[in-house]
């Protein structure tokens, strides 16, 4: 008997009084220790069929099926109090962005040790309080975090992606799971972390015959990991494959040809001299230690130009980037705005996160605008100047390749390639001269990413703007970027030109 059995899973949503369906008569079973793969383009409906499973999806979303069986239950005949037993002891879950998941307001060690006390009710007493604690280290451990000691009583900010993600997959094996769902784990992440987090999900499996379901957009890493493979294409199963068959498609790119930008001194838009940055820490024992993060980075930034920032997870990329644009503060060193320019916008790597789920884009992109006018030193007056917001979004997203009528839609009903486009327009919409991209195309697939570095492309001649752009693709920075700066521990350690 399989572990998980799934049979004609349907899943829709009703807008205006119509039912639009998403996902449509999927079928797949996932036996004992097993890793199947879910692959799929952008909106495909892998995400939606994980979390209908266990019905982790709001009620927004109508879903019907022959049977969900898990270990010979029926989950589709649950109440939600019989599947509140289930989710995150049985069957849990590691989603894409671990930033999104992870409570900022508690320390690591508090968040792993909430998820003993929730799925595991033996040391949840106070009296058993060193079993938990101990139970906490050894699952950091176990995820192949460095001093585990140290981590108890950081915050998720001071983290870096590889080590976010490893915590949260530490908090989802540490109640031993019988099936682990990896939603888009590593897409995030540098080809090395992403090499060690597959390393752990195999451990895993040799160590606690956890079956695992690895959901990426990414066909040539799942072949690397998975034992079967399933595609879906708009919500549909189309191939159902074994280990070892080859289902990348190769997409059409081009490299984008530009005249070259001058590199002189009265064309640097950008000057960065001496930056540091270190983090506090106190310690299980009380301690309190510092960690350097940034260390005497330099580096200018001309007009016209697209410069790579390239490293490991952990090298210090987000949080320069962070300090240039104002969201952190240095220690030491000077950022300079050669022309004037002292507002750079930001595009995020997970647009999810950095969009407000309970505005309509207009009601964003129009937020956007009026922050960009109050730096600039105007009033702006909503009802006098409504028709001019209204123009200013529409042509935001216009510029970015979307229909006006997206305007009256939420970020939940849009899919990974319209999200990252909506945060470009947020970015766009204040006129900016500098635009940092922290890791834009990382979690979509390729046919959509290059759909957005030929919009990024094109939107960098028509206005003029300046890039940063952050990737742990190479084969991204080398398409987009004139130069390359490489950060290793914080510091530069090589300039390509």
């Amino acid at each position: 008997m399989a572990l998980l059995d799934v049979k004609k899973l349907n899943i829709s949503v009703e807008t205006g009084g119509i039912e639009k369906s998403l996902v449509k008569d999927v079928s797949f079973c996932v036996e004992k220790g097993e890793i199947l793969g879910l692959v799929g383009g952008s909106g495909s409906g892998k995400s939606l069929t994980s979390m209908a499973l266990a019905k982790v999806l709001t009620e927004e979303y109508i879903i019907k099926s022959e049977a969900v069986s898990f270990n010979g239950k029926r989950l589709d005949l649950m109440s939600s109090r019989e599947l509140c037993e289930i989710r995150g002891k049985d069957i849990a879950y590691v989603f894409q962005e671990p930033m999104t998941s992870l409570n900022p307001l508690l320390t690591i060690g508090k968040q792993v040790e909430e998820a003993i006390i929730l799925h595991n009710r033996s040391l949840s007493t106070r009296v058993e309080k060193k079993d938990r604690k101990r139970a906490v280290l050894t699952a950091l451990a176990d995820a192949g975090l460095e001093e585990p000691e140290r981590l108890v009583k950081t915050y998720p900010h001071r983290l870096s992606g590889g080590q976010r993600q490893r915590v949260m997959i530490a908090m989802a094996m540490i109640t031993k799971p019988q099936l682990l769902v990896a939603d888009e784990i590593t897409t995030a992440l540098d080809v090395d972390t992403q090499s060690k987090v597959i390393e752990l999900l195999l451990h895993y499996r040799e160590k606690y015959n956890t079956s695992v379901i690895f959901i990426s957009h990414d066909r040539k890493l799942v072949n690397r990991i998975a034992d079967r493979t399933i595609t879906l294409k708009n919500g549909e199963v189309v191939e159902n494959t074994e280990l070892g068959a080859d289902l990348k498609k190769e997409f059409v790119k081009e490299d984008f040809e530009d005249e070259e930008f001058v590199k002189k001194d009265e064309n640097i838009i950008l000057k960065v001299r001496n930056l540091s940055f270190a983090y506090s820490d106190t310690n299980l024992f009380g301690k309190t230690e510092t960690k350097k993060v940034l260390e005497n980075v330099n580096f200018d930034l001309f007009e016209g130009e697209t410069l790579g920032i390239v490293g490991k997870s952990g090298s210090g990329k987000s949080t320069l980037v962070k300090i240039v644009s104002g969201l952190l503060k240095s220690e030491n060193g000077e950022i300079i705005y050669t022309k004037g320019y002292e507002f750079p916008q930001m595009v995020f790597q997970d647009p999810y996160s950095s969009l407000n789920p309970a505005k309509t884009i207009g009601a964003i992109l129009r937020e956007a605008y009026i922050l960009g006018e109050k730096r600039k030193g105007e009033r702006p007056r909503f009802f006098r100047d409504y028709e001019k917001y209204r123009k200013e979004v529409l042509d935001a997203l216009e510029a970015v390749d979307l229909r006006s009528e997206i305007a009256y839609r939420k970020v939940r009903e849009l899919s990974g390639g319209q999200r990252q486009r909506i945060a470009i327009a947020c970015a766009l919409i204040s006129r900016p001269k500098v635009v940092i991209l922290d890791e834009p195309v990382s979690a979509i697939d390729a046919e959509v990413c290059d759909q957005v570095l030929e919009l990024l492309h094109r939107l960098r001649n028509q206005y003029g703007l300046s890039y940063i752009f952050i990737s742990h693709d190479p084969d991204v920075i080398n398409r987009t970027c004139e130069r390359v700066l490489g950060l290793e521990n914080g510091q530069v350690k090589e300039k390509e030109s």
